[in-house]
């Protein structure tokens, strides 16, 4: 099974890895959510407010 690398040697991404990955992935996805669920509370409080 070939691997494509981009400047790096290929190799197998150990678990450790792979977890490292899903978790600074979903910290950012849950992150961006928060911040887009404040800004339209934001919005709303703006249109009740004028």
């Amino acid at each position: 099974m070939d691997t494509v690398a981009w400047e790096t040697p290929a190799r197998a991404a150990t678990s450790d890895e792979v977890a490292f990955f899903f978790a600074t992935s979903l910290t950012s996805f849950i992150t961006w959510g928060n911040f887009l669920a404040a800004y339209h509370f934001l919005q709303s409080l703006r249109e009740f407010f004028t």
